[in-house]
């Protein structure tokens, strides 16, 4: 009972998990049920489309060592109505100069569909935390006030 695993790979084109499968795939599945299957409850294969349209991604070549994963499980029907809500609040966050990234994605095949997930990029356990309110005033933020 220790949670789950994520085991991710990233960058591809579709044909490609064509040959990995070609090439590797019975091996690899029969080395997995050899090597973990008494410990593992399930696993599940499933392909995400990178949307890169709405992520607020770092930059080239930055790697952090942990991450955030959030899954959302939408309706059928109110994909508009989320990625809306996603543009909106990216406006928001990009005007605020607020530092965290976001790297949105769309479930294509393997699961319960339309889902989408954000990836955080994490630099340390610390920033796993709760992430302070947008609301609460911060040093970095300079506002003027005047009243008339």
């Amino acid at each position: 009972d220790t949670g789950d695993y994520l085991v991710t790979t990233a960058g591809h084109q579709w044909a490609d998990f064509d040959s990995w499968l070609a090439k590797y795939g019975e091996g690899d599945t029969a080395d997995s049920a050899a090597a973990m299957g008494s410990a593992r409850a399930s696993a599940q294969a499933s392909y995400w489309t990178q949307l890169t349209a709405i992520s607020r991604l770092p930059p080239d070549g930055e790697r952090t060592p942990l991450l955030t994963l959030t899954i959302y499980r939408v309706k059928p029907g109110h994909d508009a109505a989320l990625l809306a809500a996603i543009g909106k609040l990216n406006k928001a966050l990009e005007g605020a100069r607020y530092p965290i990234r976001s790297i949105w994605y769309r479930l294509s095949s393997g699961g319960e569909i339309p889902s989408y997930a954000v990836v955080s990029p994490r630099e340390n356990m610390a920033s796993l935390g709760p992430t302070p309110s947008l609301m609460q005033p911060r040093a970095w933020i300079v506002s003027t006030w005047a009243s008339w």
